[in-house]
């Protein structure tokens, strides 16, 4: 008969104390943990991006790969397409978005005119009152939000220039990710026991294949809802088809 602290009930009750006792210590030397989580925010945007750029890239790769081109090259060729078909957006759809938001803001701006010299609307068969302290609550609500703007001017300076960073770097990182993918799983599974790397690397297999078909699916039919759906407003002539198609496939992505 096992001792009582070597049942399974001892060794996981004492592993789980064990856990919040360092997370009770960590949050005791915070001020030793917060350049690390600093650290770790500043980083974790990018690395995200990456690997989603990651799994949406390596299919195109793997197939450049059959027809046996250079793995280096697969990726600087697809970069190169990728960086066309940009280029053309940002061209010939470019302005097309610039134009719409404009007017879609336009329209906003007179229909706030319109609402302020408005006592009263209607929606459908229901009267809604906009007196005067419900204008003075929706001013006071703009001057609020244009005072926190202005103070957190630098902030805002900060994350733009941060998004940029990210932008730049988020490049080096598929590349190398798309060409050592490979050596990256050799090395997680060397610093792993004998006995437990074949699991290891069943379980790792196995998140890879999940991630990987999560995020192209996920894509797929985002796109196809945006192009699916830009079709049909343009088909029965909708203002703003293509604004309101891309907000439609980056919130359903």
């Amino acid at each position: 008969m096992k001792p009582w602290y070597m049942e399974r009930f001892f060794k996981y009750g004492s592993a789980i104390l064990l856990v919040l006792a360092i997370v009770f210590l960590f949050y005791k030397v915070n001020v030793f943990i917060k350049p690390v989580i600093d650290i770790f925010s500043v980083l974790s945007l990018p690395i995200v991006f990456s690997f989603l750029f990651y799994y949406l890239l390596r299919p195109l790769v793997g197939l450049l790969g059959k027809i046996k081109v250079p793995k280096y090259l697969a990726i600087l060729l697809l970069y190169f397409v990728l960086g066309f078909f940009l280029i053309v957006f940002f061209a010939y759809l470019g302005p097309i978005l610039i134009e719409q938001i404009s007017a879609l803001a336009s329209l906003s701006m007179e229909t706030f005119e319109t609402l302020k010299k408005t006592q009263s609307f209607k929606i459908y068969d229901y009267e809604i009152n906009f007196g005067l302290e419900i204008k003075e609550k929706v001013f006071a609500l703009i001057q609020q939000a244009t005072s926190i703007i202005s103070k957190n001017f630098v902030s805002i300076f900060g994350f733009v220039t941060h998004l940029a960073v990210t932008l730049v770097v988020i490049p080096f990182i598929v590349f190398y990710l798309l060409k050592d993918d490979s050596n990256i799983a050799l090395g997680l599974t060397k610093n792993i026991p004998k006995r437990l790397r074949p699991e290891f690397s069943k379980i790792l297999r196995n998140i890879d294949s999940t991630l990987s078909d999560y995020i192209n699916g996920l894509v797929l039919v985002s796109v196809a809802l945006g192009v699916l759906l830009f079709v049909g407003y343009v088909i029965i002539g909708l203002k703003y088809a293509l604004i309101l198609s891309v907000i439609a496939l980056i919130f359903t992505t």
